[in-house]
Formats: structure tokens, sequence, C-alpha cells
């Protein structure tokens, strides 16, 4: 049986490349989607989006085909995500090895953490351009090894989405990890995603291509003063290079990798690197990223859900009274905060202590914090992150610098639902390189 599911979704690439693709983000509380198209300079654009809530008993199916009913895409083909406990991604070091010799590698390794059968898992290994623990504390002077993203799942829980998307009309050509989706995200919503081009035939497996750096050449003089600004002092003690130094400063741009020395050099781990907070009803991702690679992720069990139940609480309202307080406090903005208080410093506290666990792990700095998801703007929490972590944090505003095809897609829409949609536009942008 899984081979043959596996066969059918692999199958699907074998055609024409799709003009149009479907992200879709189904949460426990609401199911989100996004559909980006191709113009005729196959430059990405969005063309849809949507958000519908899950009813109390409501089965998926049937919320999904509402939601697509109501959103009007054009697009079958789809692109969905995964997370939970089912799925697992881990970040690992590993001495230089062929890449053959590397997938046999990541099998046993995985075999040491996974808590099911490798038999029942679907896993798949990436090797990072960046080498790992470079300044460390855990540095032992090696320079030989390599880092690489391992990720794990159930194939029952593969299989099940699978059918899940075919039963709603959809055509399903990928499920990832949300954890890669939100990179996908942010490459794509900072313009490093790259385009590969109208290709006619595609054949195995989709894959999203590297992030595409611009050189320093291509820089404008906005663009450098841009990235001087966002490193800021958190970036002053980098001197990884043995280059002149005001040749650095002006065209390295540590929170996405662009204007390398050498197109071959791995991006430094003693720069800046950004840490993007995906707050959703249950639980919170977070996920790391420097030049371009994630090199940390976790889920936190605190999430919106939470911050709404300690309203309810406090302030002796009913859960939808809370949402709705917890989105515009108003007048009641001081006994909002109150309540929300020891929940928000849960959620900070784990947050500071991830980033402080990868910067010593893997001697960096995290310089910004990105928030996304439904909880992203949640009265006093940015101002928390602010001050427990000492970095920049700015709600995430995914379609500053992105295409929209705003005849097809409602503004008000996209300003109310648009921090929730980032694992959505990540899947999504899979169409750029499909």
């Amino acid at each position: 049986m899984m081979k043959r599911w596996k066969e059918k979704l692999q199958g699907k690439f074998a055609r024409k490349r799709s003009r149009s693709l479907i992200g879709l983000d189904i949460g426990t509380t609401v199911i989100k989607a996004v559909e980006v198209t191709l113009d005729e300079d196959d430059q990405p654009v969005v063309t849809g989006i949507a958000s519908r809530d899950l009813k109390p008993g409501e089965e998926i199916r049937e919320a999904l085909a509402s939601l697509l009913e109501e959103a009007g895409f054009s697009a079958k083909e789809v692109a969905s995500a995964i997370s939970g406990k089912s799925v697992i991604v881990r970040h690992l070091s590993t001495a230089e090895m062929t890449d053959e010799e590397l997938a046999q590698a990541m099998r046993f390794e995985a075999d040491k953490f996974l808590p099911f059968d490798a038999d029942e898992v679907l896993m798949d290994c990436e090797r990072l351009n960046r080498q790992p623990q470079l300044g460390g504390d855990e540095d032992d002077g090696q320079t030989d090894t390599i880092g690489v993203a391992l990720a794990a799942c159930r194939n029952t829980v593969v299989e099940e989405q699978y059918r899940t998307l075919v039963a709603a009309g959809l055509v399903p050509v990928a499920v990832d990890a949300e954890v890669f989706a939100l990179v996908n995200a942010y490459e794509f919503c900072t313009g490093e995603l790259a385009n590969t081009g109208a290709s006619e035939e595609v054949e195995g497996e989709s894959e999203v291509s590297e992030s595409a750096e611009p050189e320093a050449s291509d820089l404008t003089p906005e663009q450098l003063v841009a990235a001087k600004t966002r490193t800021g002092e958190a970036y002053a003690d980098y001197n990884a290079f043995d280059e002149d130094e005001e040749e650095v400063e002006e065209y390295f741009d540590p929170y996405t990798g662009a204007g390398m020395i050498e197109e071959s050099t791995p991006p430094p781990l003693s720069g800046c690197a950004v840490a993007i907070a995906d707050i959703g009803a249950t639980r919170t991702q977070i996920s790391v990223l420097i030049g371009g690679e994630t090199c940390f992720s976790r889920d936190i069990g605190v999430g919106g859900a939470d911050m709404t139940q300690a309203i309810v609480r406090r302030l002796s309202v009913d859960t939808e009274e809370a949402e709705q307080l917890k989105r515009i406090p108003g007048e009641s903005q001081s006994e909002v905060l109150e309540a929300l208080e020891s929940v928000i410093d849960d959620l900070v506290g784990e947050l500071s202590m991830s980033l402080d666990f990868v910067e010593n792990h893997e001697g960096l700095t995290v310089g910004k914090v990105l928030l996304a998801g439904g909880g992203a703007g949640t009265p006093g929490l940015l101002e928390a992150i602010v001050a427990s972590t000492e970095c920049e944090a700015t709600r995430w505003d995914l379609f500053e610098n992105v295409k929209v095809d705003e005849t097809m897609v409602d503004k008000e829409e996209l300003e109310k639902h648009g921090a929730t949609l980032a694992v959505a536009v990540g899947l999504a942008a899979r169409v750029v390189a499909a």
C-alpha cells in the first residue's frame, strides 16, 4: 500500500509544468490557503488567499471543500504541510562524505531517536552549505564536517493527508514539513527563492531550488544601507573574513548571506541570524535561519488557545469574546494585558532559551525575530520579546515585497490574515522552482 500511494504522489510531477499552485496549511482550528501563479514572464504573483475556521466536529475534507468553493482558486495542484509529534526534524553535523554515503549514515542516525520503527517512516536529508559549529562552544577545531538537515515522518500521516486532498478534488504534488515551509516563505518573501525557468517536463519529485543570492554588484546603494542598518550593534563584532574589513561591511548581509566574498564560501556562523516564531493555536514553531538555511527548529507547547483561555478565566467572558479581545482589546487593554502576562512570560521564556541555545551551540547571534501565525498580534508580546531577547522583533509583513493581483485578492482580507499565512505562502512558493 505504501509503495502504491507514494508512486501516485511522485507520478503527479511527470507532466508539463503547472502555472499555479495552492499552498494549504491545515491547522488545528483554521485552514489557510494561498494560490501563487506564474505570470507571462515566469514571475510569481499571489492570485488568491483563503482562511476558514474549523467548526467543532467538522470533518477536514468537508471544511476544505467549503473553503475551496468560496475561494474560487483556478489551480487544482496543491502542496500541503505536516507537523506535530509524528514529524521529526533534526539538524546534525557529520564527517564529510558523498551524498550516497550521507543517505545511508542518516538512516542509521535516525534509528537512534525515532520513536517508531524505521519501516513506518518516510525520511530524507539535505546537505547544508554552511559548516557547523564554527566558533561555538562545541567547536573541536575540525574543518572537515558538514551540516545536515534530517526530516522523518510516519508514512500513515502522509498517506492520510494525501487521501484527504484527493477526496476534495485536489492534486497533491508535495507534502512538506512546516519548518521547511517557513524557510521557503522567508526566501520567497525576501526575493531569494530562485526561479528555475519554465521547464517543459519535470521528472521525479519536485524540489524547491536553492536560494539565489545576489552578487555584490547587483545590490543598490539603498539595499546596502538597509543591510548595514539591519545588522546594527549585534553584528559589530563580526570578523569572520580575512579580507578588507570595509569591503565585508559594505557587501555582506548576514540575514540573507547576500554578497559573500566568494560564492563557494559557506555563510559564517558568527554573523546574525533570523528567528521565525509561528504562533499557532496549540503550539509555536521556532525556526532559526542564517544564509537562507535553517540551523535550529523547535516546537513550543504554548499557542493562541492558551492566550484566549487566559482571557476567558480572568475576564469571565466566553471564548468568542476572548478571541476578539485578544485581537482588539480596546478599553479592556489593561485587563487583557494582565490576563496574558503569565502565558506571554512562558512563551517568551521558551523562545529566549531556544535562542540562547542556538547562539551558544552554533556560535552565532540572532538579531531579528519575525512573528507569524494567529498569535502574532497578541497585545504585549512584541514588547516582551524585545525586553527578554534584546533582539529586533516585528510582526512579519509577508506581502511587503511580494506581487499581489489585487483584482483577485481582497486587500482587506490580505491585511486581516497576512501574518497567519506564512506556512501556506511557503508551500505555494514551490511553483517557482517546480
